[in-house]
């Protein structure tokens, strides 16, 4: 989607006149500046205010003359802007033009053109080039090439042994609700747009893990001290790549390719558990714009003999939990797990409150029972809910054992505060997204959720298999129910069942 600025002249003529400027007033802003500093400031502010005039008119002369790479110049012969900086500018605007008359929507695509090539002036002077020093050689230092991590013990972990290799899934679905201004609402609801699409995929899923060449390092000192350390204290992590492609079965094109690592503490730092209290994280990095980085821990388990079908009461609870559903809610209209359990029902200070229009809760979704259903949206039947293609897997699998591993961005350290610079604020973890995504659809920070299974299933015959199962969740936070109301938020879940590839038939011995 494409938005403009808040500046009217900005769109009119590609740059605000000099008369919109204004010369702040720096002796209130700045009261103890002398007499003298005040009236520099002031004459530069002035000769500040004469360039943007001169660089306004010169903007519009490229806005008049810049052509397939020819720019205006002034009578000096000289480039009077950058074309890097405005051409591109100029052409989008002339492209969102013929966009409209054509009667397409102001969201549509522009396309952005490539920073043409320039040809600078010339460096008036030559710097003289340094002789590189001599580094020093780490195979010679033994607190590098020998040295032993301090206070912590590596020990392997099998989970990241077994998982290593290919995996294959064609049952995932992926579940989100994006921005879409023109999107067709419910016919019973009478609105114009629903503001908003359901998106559902049907995926095949490739997903390999290769174990990390050897073990990392990170240095530190006991408890974290920064002032006056006491001793050395480290820490090493170990674990696996992964690399995941996502292709869509009804679209039939590629939707989502992922890479990054899961990683545990090989060994840990002297009261890590106090300081840096998780197992193990997993950070990803996703072509939208986003990387996820959330912690957790690592749980083993062997199913009770006498309940073949506990794996599967396990998920069933999973899903009763609701942390992983794909229904929306509102903060301040109740709890979340009571919004997305009941949704036409809701408490919190927003349920009550009156709008200017005299409606009863207007910022909760209660109000409308219809929200999620629609031409663009959920079908009569309902939002499908991800995770009970999980459960529809497992049904009448004997999952013998399994290991659980539970993660998410929301983790955090608590509050021991070592001498320093660090803060109980700085955690770690989050989702880091782009400029564009923080302001449309935000990822927020802390709501990444993740479990990964993965299990030894039993066959009738006694043989086993293995079989990885997975959810996850990240809050989309986007399209305000109205004036004075928060944002509503969006989870977005995605679900797979995964096995290992069948083996290729060797190819037989030709004949002699």
């Amino acid at each position: 989607s494409s938005f403009g600025t808040s500046d009217k002249a900005n769109h009119q003529g590609g740059h605000i006149p000099a008369s919109v400027l204004q010369v702040p007033n720096f002796r209130t802003m700045l009261p103890s500046l002398s007499v003298s500093v005040v009236l520099a400031v002031a004459l530069l502010s002035v000769r500040a205010l004469h360039l943007a005039a001169k660089t306004a008119d010169a903007a519009q002369k490229i806005d008049e003359s810049c052509d397939d790479g020819q720019c205006a110049q002034d009578t000096d012969g000289h480039s009077l802007l950058s074309l890097s900086s405005r051409v591109p500018r100029v052409q989008a605007i002339q492209r969102i033009d013929v966009g409209q008359q054509r009667g397409q929507r102001n969201d549509d695509w522009v396309a952005v053109r490539e920073p043409q090539q320039q040809i600078p002036e010339p460096f008036t002077e030559q710097l003289p080039i340094p002789m590189p020093l001599p580094p020093p050689n780490p195979a010679m230092n033994p607190l590098i090439a020998s040295y032993i991590p301090q206070k912590c013990k590596e020990e392997p972990w099998t989970f990241f042994k077994d998982v290593e290799g290919d995996w294959v899934g064609e049952n995932g679905q992926n579940f989100i609700s994006l921005p879409q201004f023109d999107a067709s609402p419910n016919a019973e609801t009478n609105a114009t747009s629903a503001m908003f699409l359901v998106q559902v995929n049907r995926y095949v899923e490739h997903l390999n893990f290769r174990k990390i060449g050897g073990p990392v390092l990170n240095r530190g000192y006991e408890d974290a001290i920064q002032v006056n350390p006491i001793d050395q204290s480290d820490q090493v992590l170990a674990g696996v790549l992964y690399h995941q492609s996502v292709f869509d079965l009804d679209l039939k094109k590629a939707i989502h390719e992922e890479n990054g690592q899961i990683l545990y503490k090989a060994c840990t730092q002297i009261n890590g558990n106090i300081t840096d209290p998780w197992q193990l994280l997993r950070q990803g990095s996703i072509p939208h714009g986003s990387q996820p980085m959330g912690f957790g821990s690592l749980t083993s388990l062997k199913c009770p003999d006498n309940q073949p079908n506990y794996y599967l009461q396990m998920l069933l609870r999973v899903r009763e939990s609701y942390e992983f559903s794909v229904m929306p809610f509102v903060p301040g209209c109740g709890p979340q797990i009571e919004q997305q359990r009941a949704p036409t029902t809701n408490s919190g200070p927003l349920a009550s409150a009156v709008s200017s229009d005299g409606i009863i809760g207007a910022c909760c979704i209660a109000n409308n029972t219809l929200y999620m259903i629609g031409k663009d949206q959920c079908p009569d039947t309902g939002c499908p809910e991800p995770i009970d293609m999980l459960i529809e897997a497992a049904k009448g699998l004997n999952v013998v054992n399994y290991v659980q591993l539970n993660l998410s961005s929301a983790q955090s350290i608590p509050p021991a505060v070592p001498m320093g610079m660090w803060s109980p604020d700085i955690q770690g973890g989050g989702v880091q997204n782009t400029p564009f995504v923080n302001l449309n659809a935000m990822a927020e920070s802390r709501s990444f959720k993740n479990l990964i299974w993965l299990c030894t299933v039993q066959n009738p015959d006694g043989t086993t298999y293995e079989m990885i199962q997975y959810i996850q969740t990240v809050n989309l936070k986007f399209l305000s129910p109205g004036p004075g109301c928060p944002d509503q938020i969006w989870p977005h879940v995605d679900a797979n069942t995964l096995t290992r590839p069948p083996k290729p038939m060797p190819t037989p011995m030709p004949t002699p």
